[in-house]
Formats: structure tokens, C-alpha cells, sequence
């Protein structure tokens, strides 16, 4: 590139910067994204942990983190922590590097209310974890006592 295609390329940049950067507020305000979930607050943040990427919709929510934890450390300090906030351990798989867990709260069966948590939890090295937790809430008002199918009655064919 010429010396004097170098000044014209950064005014093109600085131009295009400052009309993004003029655009107006009310903009944003008028089309605010969807509603997220509000579970993974009740959930407890391994100290030193640090935000690597969000996600969430109206009835569930994804976050990852990094830390400078032991994989077995990050992973026992869940195990332990969701079981005492009233969890119930319904799936633990993995393996020396890689753990997903699967829990529930609340109104378990056919009751509504019930909040799901998944997390999966990977080593990086022999002292970072990264790990992500899903939550998601079913509130749904399925009655609590379901009546089953009926069996379908055959029809004799005439």
C-alpha cells in the first residue's frame, strides 16, 4: 500500500467510528432484548471466577467461567454447595477432564416449578476450570396428579 493510501484508510475508519458511535439512544431502548431468566443468581460463584461468555432467554439462562481452580476442586465445591441449597443430584458423568453434571429443584415429577441445572465443567490445565451452568425453569401448570391414558378400544371392523 502507498504512504498516501494509509491517511485516506484511517479517515475512512475514524468517519465510520464516529457515525456508529453518533448513533441515538432511544434506539436501543426501543428494541431492549428478551427477558432472561433470573436463576443462576441463586447459584454460588466459585471465588475468582471470571465471566466468560452469557446467554439467556425468557425461561433459562447459560453462563461460563474461567478460574484458577483445580478441575477436582471446582467440581467437589459444586457437588457439594448445590446439595446443600436443596438440589438433588439426578446425573454425575465424566472423567479425569470433563464432568457434566444434572440437577433438580422444587416441585419434582409432574409438579410445576421445577428448575433444572446442567453444568459441565472442563479442565484446561493442571490449575484452570472453565465451566458452564444452564438453568432453566419449568413453570408449567401441570396438575400434580395426572390421570393416565386410556388404553385405545379396538373396533371391530364391519
Amino acid at each position: 500500500m502507498r504512504a498516501t493510501g494509509i491517511p485516506a484508510l484511517l479517515t475512512a475508519l475514524l468517519t465510520l467510528g464516529t457515525t456508529a458511535c453518533k448513533a441515538k439512544p432511544e434506539a436501543a431502548v426501543a428494541h431492549p432484548g428478551p427477558p432472561r431468566a433470573r436463576i443462576l443468581y441463586t447459584i454460588p460463584v466459585l471465588p475468582r471466577s471470571v465471566v466468560t461468555d452469557t446467554a439467556g432467554a425468557d425461561e433459562a439462562e447459560r453462563r461460563t467461567w474461567m478460574v484458577e481452580t483445580p478441575f477436582d476442586s471446582v467440581t467437589g465445591f459444586y457437588r457439594r454447595e448445590l446439595r446443600g441449597l436443596g438440589w438433588t443430584l439426578v446425573s454425575d458423568e465424566g472423567d479425569s477432564s470433563k464432568v457434566d453434571l444434572y440437577l433438580q429443584k422444587g416441585g419434582l415429577g409432574l409438579e410445576r416449578n421445577r428448575l433444572s441445572l446442567w453444568g459441565h465443567f472442563q479442565r484446561v490445565g493442571p490449575t484452570a476450570t472453565e465451566y458452564t451452568l444452564i438453568a432453566s425453569a419449568d413453570t408449567t401448570t401441570t396438575p400434580a396428579r395426572a390421570v393416565p391414558p386410556q388404553p385405545l378400544q379396538a373396533h371391530p371392523r364391519s
